[in-house]
């Protein structure tokens, strides 16, 4: 991954939380087991970043003042970011000038 393409993708992270309106973006957690939601593969593209390319898939949640609660499918890469504020440490450290 390059610099640009890192900017792009934060971007469009960016992005989706703003036009969502929302505050956090977690794995969904079933109330009664406390267990989380599991890792599936998909094609289907991301609802954050917007990534076709096929890969895991998670189911989230995220609040918004506006709407509440709302669901989402999103991939890996997405949730460590909503977690972190940015990539794994291994990607971070490949990106290329």
């Amino acid at each position: 991954m390059t610099k640009q393409k890192y900017q792009d993708y934060c971007k469009k992270v960016e992005r989706f939380f703003k036009d969502n309106d929302l505050n956090n973006l977690t794995r969904k957690h079933d109330e009664e087991t406390e267990e989380s939601a599991e890792e599936y593969f998909s094609w289907q593209s991301c609802d954050c970043c917007g990534t076709t390319l096929g890969g895991n898939r998670i189911e989230a949640d995220g609040y918004s003042e506006k709407n509440g609660i709302m669901e989402f499918e999103i991939c890996t890469d997405c949730e460590y970011f909503a977690e972190y504020g940015r990539l794994d440490d291994m990607t971070m450290m490949d990106i290329n000038p």
